[in-house]
């Protein structure tokens, strides 16, 4: 496979992953706003202001060139 296209489905992944995050936290931040005992007239600051954690989060994955990833076995 082109490395080329496993980009394209990699950042497919990563665009459906970041659209389907932000329609959670807008279609939920109300609820999460009086579950933390918050003032609703705060929610576009809260949903500002994880917006902006978002865009750090996506930003640094996309500036990373390799992961690291550890799979344990659970002994369950």
């Amino acid at each position: 496979m082109p490395k080329a296209e496993v980009d394209q489905k990699i950042i497919s992944t990563l665009i459906i992953l970041d659209v389907s995050f932000r329609q959670i936290m807008d279609m939920n931040m109300s609820d999460i706003c009086h579950i933390l005992g918050g003032d609703v007239k705060k929610l576009n600051s809260a949903k500002d202001y994880v917006d902006d954690l978002l865009d750090e989060m996506m930003n640094k994955l996309a500036r990373t060139d390799s992961f690291s990833i550890k799979i344990e076995e659970l002994n369950v």
